[in-house]
């Protein structure tokens, strides 16, 4: 992976920034999603080079939420009903459609990006796009059609 180099002088990304939030303004690209990717589907490692244990990684891909914490989440209705939380990503736990299925670890975030691995199809998913999907109602329909695609095309 390469490190950016924060592009423009003029650019917000040139110098370090401080960030409030572990899960808000992060930046990056689509190569280091699909490296990211590649060492979760690694095990851990991507090619000859173990970046976490195998481990951490079914830590971080397993869901640690009970169902006491489910039933009192002020989060989205009927979202822990499909869903569970790992070490810093979501955790399908039940099959909801062509792409939620058992196991399949991601996120998608506000403005558009969305990112899974799915052990059980060997695949990696990456969509970046610049819209915030929450405050649109085609939004919801570019992630649905994204993902389903991606699933029917499986040809085996």
């Amino acid at each position: 992976m390469e490190e950016f180099d924060g592009g423009d002088a003029g650019s917000r990304l040139a110098a370090l920034a401080v960030f409030e939030s572990g899960a808000g303004g992060l930046v990056s690209t689509a190569d280091d999603m699909l490296a990211f990717g590649e060492m979760l589907l690694g095990g851990g490692r991507r090619g000859d080079v173990r970046i976490l244990s195998r481990a951490a990684v079914e830590l971080m891909t397993t869901d640690h939420i009970t169902a006491e914490q489910k039933s009192v989440s002020p989060f989205f209705p009927g979202f822990w009903e499909s869903t569970g939380w790992g070490f810093g990503m979501g955790v399908d736990t039940a099959r909801t459609d062509l792409a939620a299925r058992p196991g399949r670890a991601g996120w998608e975030g506000d403005i558009g990006t969305s990112f899974h691995v799915d052990p059980t199809e060997g695949m990696i998913g990456v969509l970046l796009t610049q819209r915030a999907f929450w405050d649109s109602p085609a939004g919801g329909a570019v992630l649905s059609d994204f993902w389903t695609s991606a699933y029917a095309a499986i040809d085996d």
